[in-house]
């Protein structure tokens, strides 16, 4: 499960810096934060490769979410941490990526710095940096 948490971070990471540039058009949440194109689109990508994966686990992300009742097992996502630096072009973000079994984190990518392309991650019993 750690080496696709990891490739599903690398997938976002690509998206992110494909649509990353000065000026782009963003959206305002009720809550006074920005929502980009990519906020959305990377919201997507983690619940459809998920979906496909782990079809019987949840998925919590920051603009969508797919929560199955039965499940044990449930994948939280922030998509882009720092989405205010990104929405204003400041190289200043990350992807966050957790897995939770039963209320308890089982592993993580604990944030993938998408611009100096630095991998942090964690399962139980170890950790690295990539």
């Amino acid at each position: 499960m750690i080496n696709f948490a990891k490739n599903l971070a690398y997938k976002a990471g690509k998206i992110m810096r494909d649509n990353f540039s000065l000026g782009m058009k963003k959206q305002w949440k009720k809550d006074g934060t920005p929502l980009t194109k990519t906020d959305k689109i990377v919201n997507e990508l983690v619940i459809n490769e998920i979906s496909k994966k782990f079809p019987a686990h949840s998925i919590l992300g920051d603009e969508r979410k797919l929560m199955k009742k039965s499940s044990s097992f449930t994948w939280v996502c922030d998509l882009i941490d720092g989405t205010i630096p990104f929405s204003h072009g400041c190289p200043i973000f990350t992807f966050s990526l957790a897995l939770v079994k039963d209320g308890k984190s089982i592993l993580g990518v604990l944030f993938y710095d998408v611009m100096l392309d630095r991998l942090f991650w964690a399962g139980r019993g170890t950790s690295t940096l990539f």
